[in-house]
């Protein structure tokens, strides 16, 4: 984890103008273009990337967002629109079908691969707490021995995570044991069980 933040922070910092930040937003959808062979990333922001937004409202914010610089259900083309050679993915969550909103559209012969790779996956709930002021906690992680609560993690200890203006703010992320996260995807499916939508 110091390794993925220390390269992401140096990205960051340089001023290189190959590089670019998209904050708040998620890939929705990977295009391989067979002629050229380049990536296209293609992105989506605001209430249509949180994960849990249902998908009339999802439909309602990309047909209202169709321009130029997106593409034909509304998401922003990422970056460079002649694409890049080559990705690098991050999140395991991306290469799940579009049964999970997390899915990045990877083209399924890569995500077969990935899931035969990786295995069972194991579902968490996270929860970020902002304090007004610093809360006196003199770590940056803590794990717990706990049916609910796994492990919490000070957002501010990671460089660029909060931004400027709440920067005074002290923001914890808390996640769930996997148990616990299970037990509520029982109680509660993120899909219809009729129509599958989220």
């Amino acid at each position: 984890q110091n390794i993925a933040k220390g390269i992401v922070n140096d990205i960051l910092k340089s001023n290189n103008d190959s590089s670019a930040a998209f904050l708040g937003t998620r890939v929705a959808r990977l295009h391989l273009d067979e002629g050229t062979k380049r990536w296209t990333l293609v992105g989506t922001s605001g209430e249509a990337a949180f994960h849990d937004t249902p998908n009339n409202i999802v439909q309602d914010i990309q047909q209202r967002q169709q321009s130029a610089d997106r593409d034909e259900d509304g998401n922003v083309i990422l970056g460079d629109p002649c694409g890049y050679d080559g990705i690098i993915l991050t999140d395991v969550s991306s290469s799940f079908g579009k049964w999970h909103r997390a899915s990045a559209g990877v083209p399924e012969s890569f995500a077969t691969r990935v899931r035969r790779r990786v295995g069972a996956r194991v579902p968490l709930f996270s929860a970020m707490i902002a304090f007004e002021t610093e809360s006196g906690i003199p770590v940056d992680a803590v794990s717990f021995d706990n049916d609910i609560v796994w492990f919490a993690a000070k957002s501010n200890s990671k460089p660029g995570m909060i931004p400027e203006k709440d920067a005074s703010k002290e923001c914890w992320t808390i996640v769930s044991t996997p148990e616990y996260a299970m037990a509520k995807i029982e109680e509660t499916p993120m899909q219809d069980p009729k129509t599958g939508e989220f």
